[in-house]
Parts: structure tokens; sequence; C-alpha cells
């Protein structure tokens, strides 16, 4: 089994609140940010990294046989 890694969306609101959607990858997350994770779904996550910044991802399982 392998992990696939179909979205990773940066969601940070402003002092109006609105949305601003930013995409990102894990290559371009920092390493010295601490990040606590939650369980929402079925296989989706939300990573707090402040109070008004987050990611949101969704991972896939799959059986790839040789």
């Amino acid at each position: 089994m392998y992990l696939l890694l179909n979205q990773l969306t940066g969601r940070m609101k402003n002092k109006t609140d609105s949305v601003i959607l930013v995409k990102n990858s894990l290559t371009h997350m920092s390493e010295n940010i601490d990040i606590s994770v939650k369980f929402i779904e079925n296989k989706t996550f939300l990573w707090q990294i402040t109070d008004k910044a987050f990611l949101c991802f969704t991972i896939k399982w799959e059986d790839k046989k040789m």
C-alpha cells in the first residue's frame, strides 16, 4: 500500500473574513512549524498551523500489485 496525496490546500483568513485559498505542497512547508493534526472525516485531515491558518488535505490508500 502506498499513500497518494490528492489535495493540499492552505486557507488563511484576513481581517475582512474573506478566505484566501493557497495551493501548496509538502515540499513548501517549513519544517520548524509545530503542526497539530486533527482527523476530520474518512480520510481528511486538518493541520492547524496558527489560529488563522491551516492546511487541509485528503489521502487515499491503494493496493499496488508488483
